[in-house]
């Protein structure tokens, strides 16, 4: 079969725009490659034979047959520069469509087609004569904010039946051009999102997830039903860089409604992570914060990342002293970073300072929370990310005073200084700061869990309450976040002493979403096994561990970004991970199942200690 076509002679080439046109009508995708091609020769060589309409039709032929040709375009390039002012608007929007699907910019065209638009006209156009129109300036960077609020007005109140995949592109477009409230894409979510089909593509799962971020409306249901299904690669190479830090916010504030998307969304937001730092130095730097603020919260360390942002707003002028005076965005944006660079590993202990712009380290966050007031309005609205932040400087401190302790008396160095520095810095924001980990449904959750484990404990004869860290010697009688309890071990159920002796165990008890869990014993099936030996009680284990789950975890749980600081730079306490919708009977069954663990264990150790 193949020897006969090859035998077969290709039909002549069209020698006229007529015989041109009639093969092109005759064909009907898909078709030869070959066939194409010939053809697309004979266009070029007809050239300047072609008139206006008959250069328009060729075009909008070879578009429906999907052939798109960067010869076809160099060589009508000059003709179809003043097709606005010679065809009809159906059949210069084909020529437009054509130079689109082909990724040719052409300037002129494309502002012949915007001048056009702003002089009212676009109100002539059909929906999707108007949706090609808006689409295709938005692609080549031609849909200034004048013209998008003039079509956004043409729009308002949305057309009534309109085809939804219309509006949906249309207001991708706008929000791309960033142009228009956050009302009309309210509006377009609600009338593009009302199902999400398990066979929607990326792209259409992509095209709404942007509307969405464009909103600024937190849908944990929509987000997450978006999210899944939706291939991360193929999101991080289409989203605009004026819709990443928007993208971010809204996976960061659907997660807050809803833990589950802590799984889901972290691979997206890994992504999105490393596109950021392809494009850190084009976008604005006060939209750098609310981004870093965002990965960090989902759990992503990406370190890299969070330098660049560093260096990049630091780099701004009068930023870092205005910053450093604790005053308006930079002081926002640089602590929204700091905390993610916490977040995503342990701060680097170098005591070198850089000349010029700090470079992200320990000298740089003194500086930042040595220069607000505690009572300051953004210092109130960043509680927790300072507050992590000290408990990380602390725990620099420390590291370095351990260092520094071999030291003569008289030879303290510049070591010990930065490690009383750093003391100092920390205790004045830990003292004023109440721990608050947990947010929305999950803290009624939390303490729903956590008391009632208590109350088994006290029940079975355990002495255990509630503690509010870090001032473990003053239990608060109402803490903000409950999840530590201390228990007061006796007899067979100390871990060491002698016996009469009571000693403090701290227990951190976190409710977290029944798919997390489930996700975590399918990922690690001997993690009940290691917890039941006591392994998975290492504090912070896997919490600054990258390499496995792309983000932070421990027990192969998911952990958001407060939790993993938490857990690494907090109380040292064992992690007990319960389901949030566990009923009282599961509660009072772990509480069982932990005690007969602590026994367990003091047994062991009783049995080394007597070999």
């Amino acid at each position: 079969f193949a020897a006969a076509r090859s035998a077969t002679p290709s039909p002549p080439p069209p020698t006229s725009p007529a015989q041109l046109l009639a093969e092109l009508r005759g064909l009907r995708a898909p078709c030869d490659g070959a066939q194409l091609a010939a053809l697309s020769g004979a266009a070029v060589a007809l050239e300047a034979e072609l008139g206006a309409r008959q250069v328009a039709l060729v075009l909008h032929r070879f578009a429906d047959l999907q052939w798109h040709s960067a010869d076809l375009c160099a060589a009508f390039e000059a003709r179809v520069a003043s097709s606005v002012e010679e065809l009809s608007p159906p059949e210069w929007l084909a020529v437009l469509q054509y130079y689109v699907g082909a990724g040719r910019r052409h300037d002129a065209l494309c502002g012949a087609a915007a001048r056009w638009a702003a002089l009212g006209n676009a109100k002539s156009l059909q929906l999707h004569q108007l949706e090609l129109l808006v689409s295709s300036l938005a692609h080549l960077d031609h849909l200034d904010s004048a013209l998008g609020e003039q079509i956004l007005a043409m729009l308002e109140p949305l057309p009534p039946e309109a085809d939804t995949d219309c509006m949906l592109r249309i207001g991708v477009a706008l929000a791309v051009a960033d142009v228009g409230r956050a009302r009309f894409y309210r509006q377009i979510v609600a009338y593009t999102s009302r199902n999400i089909s398990p066979q929607d593509g990326d792209a259409q799962r992509a095209a709404k997830l942007l509307v969405l971020a464009k909103a600024g409306a937190p849908n944990s249901a929509l987000t997450l039903s978006l999210v899944r299904g939706l291939n991360p690669v193929a999101f991080r190479n289409i989203v605009p860089i004026s819709l990443l830090p928007g993208c971010v916010q809204q996976l960061h504030a659907a997660t807050i409604g809803q833990e589950a998307l802590l799984l889901d969304a972290r691979p997206l937001a890994r992504e999105l992570a490393r596109a950021a730092a392809q494009v850190v130095d084009d976008i604005p730097f006060e939209r750098l914060g609310p981004l870093a603020s965002g990965l960090g919260f989902l759990g992503v360390q990406a370190p890299h990342t969070y330098e660049l942002m560093w260096s990049r707003v630091v780099g701004e002028d009068g930023v870092w002293d205005e910053a450093s005076r604790g005053e308006g965005v930079p002081f926002r944006v640089l602590v929204q970073i700091a905390w993610a660079a916490c977040v995503a590993q342990p701060l680097p202990t170098s005591l070198e300072r850089s000349p010029g712009a700090p470079q992200i380290g320990l000298h740089a966050f003194i500086d930042l929370l040595s220069g607000v007031s505690l009572e300051a309005a953004d210092a109130k609205r960043l509680r927790q990310h300072l507050r992590q932040i000290a408990l990380c400087l602390r725990n620099a401190g420390l590291k370095l005073r351990g260092a520094t302790s071999g030291a003569p008396p008289n030879e303290s160095g510049p070591d010990s200084d930065v490690a009383a520095r750093l003391s100092e810095v920390a205790e004045r924001w830990l003292q004023h700061s109440r721990r608050h980990v947990f947010f929305s449904r999950r803290r009624l959750a939390q303490a729903r869990v956590v008391r009632a484990f208590t109350r088994h404990l006290n029940v079975r004869g355990v002495v255990a309450s509630v503690v509010c860290a870090p001032n473990l010697e003053m239990p608060a009688p109402r803490p903000r976040t409950v999840d530590t309890i201390c228990l007061e071990l006796h007899h067979q159920e100390r871990v060491g002493g002698p016996d009469g002796d009571a000693e403090g165990l701290l227990l951190t008890l976190w409710a977290k979403h029944p798919l997390l869990l489930a996700s975590a014993r399918e990922a690690r099936p001997e993690a009940e096994a290691e917890a039941s030996a006591g392994a998975g009680a290492s504090a912070g284990a896997g919490a600054a561990d990258d390499a496995g789950g792309g983000g932070a975890e421990e027990q192969s749980c998911c952990l958001n970004g407060f939790e993993a600081v938490e857990r690494r730079e907090g109380l040292q306490s064992r992690l007990l991970l319960l389901r949030s919708d566990a009923t009282a009977e599961d509660i009072e069954a772990a509480a069982d199942a932990f005690l007969e663990e602590i026994r367990g264990d003091a047994a062991r150790e009783a049995a080394n200690t007597s070999k």
